[in-house]
């Protein structure tokens, strides 16, 4: 019964006992789930706790999001600023209009700019005066370093391969 949730489940199972008059018993997610017992049985057997607790637990972590999401949302335009300022001495100059409009059409896209201060310190070290050698290196220890999942290396590598020479190259170093 994967994609569904346990109270759907069990009201599943519970129609299936009552319409064919037996006790139906299904797999959720590894553990067995019966029309004879009772739902807050079942999340005591799954989760280890009562409903009521794992319900709790849940909205807790949505309220938790809701507070990042609106602190976020209310903050995008200092972050915005911020990360143009931060750009300044890293992104070569006549490239910086075109990272204001990036930051400011993409702000709300990424994770509240996270992808762009990262893309920041690599651009930083491939824009140095070393070997390249030496600034790839260094590059790809801090993009290890920087902990990306799939969807923020490739927004940061997007970024460092459109504001440095040589970022398409370490980036396709990278993958």
């Amino acid at each position: 019964m994967g994609g569904t949730s346990i109270s759907n489940a069990y009201k599943q199972i519970c129609d299936e006992a009552a319409r064919c008059g037996e006790v139906v018993c299904a797999d959720f997610n590894g553990k067995e789930m019966r029309s004879d017992e009772f739902i807050e049985d079942f999340y005591f057997r799954y989760y280890g706790r009562s409903k009521a607790a794992v319900e709790a637990e849940i909205e807790a972590e949505l309220e938790e999001s809701r507070r990042t999401l609106a602190y976020r949302e209310k903050h995008l335009p200092e972050r915005a600023e911020e990360l143009k300022a931060m750009a300044r001495g890293i992104v070569v100059w006549h490239q910086l209009p075109y990272w204001d409009k990036t930051v400011d059409d993409n702000i709300t896209k990424y994770y509240y700019g996270y992808e762009f201060e990262a893309a920041l310190g690599l651009i930083k070290i491939l824009s140095s005066d070393k070997p390249w050698a030496e600034r790839q290196s260094e590059a790809k220890i801090l993009f290890d370093k920087q902990g990306h999942s799939g969807v923020t290396g490739a927004c940061t590598l997007n970024l460092v391969t459109r504001f440095v020479d040589g970022g398409r190259k370490f980036a396709h170093s990278i993958l």
